[in-house]
């Protein structure tokens, strides 16, 4: 992009904010963001999270193996907080060896982080699939025990995330593993997962551990993840909300 457009297009994004009747911000964070940043009324933005096709995720049975899957989904960019997980793993096999890890996607840190499990010798624990069509996304999902949103702080603690990620593995009955980021709350609330410290391997190795030695517990959280996300998160659920805003 030429540089004198970033102004223009700044202003543009300015104008159409104050224009706008009404402005959807995806978590608080982002709506505080909003308010400070363009000075927009706190009453003209709602906040309405992400959502998932509760159609195309859901749950479906898994090849029995002696292994637990573990994965995670999405671009390996920095602020997806790739590399803490990866050191978690150590801590992980030292107490547990049945386990793989499915790292599904790509992005610029691949070459990186596939040296980082070679350095720390858990390479033969990792899968890294690279690219995958989006139809084939559920079913690496459904292999999975135990999915994982590792955010890290830089970039994501003062706006907050709301993954379609996290979604997806909930609707396809996947407990999950967050880091303490605004827009991951829901994973407390509804008791759909476990919360680790972000930048954090060993909180994210000790509940990873907490999880794969309490099947019980994991069985209790699929079934309250899928409930929940087809009560409250599906994508007609939010186009709902959406629509009750335009008629304010």
């Amino acid at each position: 992009m030429p540089g004198f457009a970033v102004p223009l297009f700044a202003l543009a994004e300015r104008i159409s904010y104050r224009l706008a009747h009404r402005l959807v911000a995806v978590t608080n964070g982002l709506k505080k963001y909003l308010i400070q940043e363009y000075q927009i009324p706190a009453s003209k933005i709602s906040v309405i999270s992400n959502g998932v096709n509760v159609e195309r995720f859901s749950p479906a049975p898994s090849h029995k193996s002696d292994n637990h899957y573990l994965g995670f989904v999405g671009n390996l960019v920095h602020w997806a907080g790739l590399e803490d997980l990866i050191r978690s793993i150590p801590l992980v096999v030292s107490e547990i060896q049945n386990v793989r890890y499915l790292i599904v996607g790509d992005g610029q840190l691949r070459e990186s982080l596939e040296q980082l499990t070679k350095s720390l010798q858990v390479n033969e624990f990792v899968e890294f699939t690279g690219k995958v069509v989006p139809e084939a996304v559920p079913s690496y999902i459904n292999q999975c025990e135990i999915c994982f949103v590792p955010a890290i702080i830089e970039r994501n603690a003062d706006i907050g995330v709301s993954p379609i990620k996290l979604y997806e593995y909930l609707a396809c009955g996947t407990p999950v593993i967050v880091t303490d980021i605004e827009g991951l709350d829901m994973v407390k609330e509804y008791h759909v997962g476990m919360v680790a410290e972000p930048e954090n391997p060993q909180s994210l190795a000790e509940a990873t551990l907490k999880l794969l030695r309490n099947p019980e517990k994991r069985k209790r959280m699929a079934i309250s993840a899928r409930r929940v996300v087809v009560k409250h998160f599906s994508w007609k659920n939010i186009a709902e909300k959406v629509k009750e805003l335009c008629y304010e």
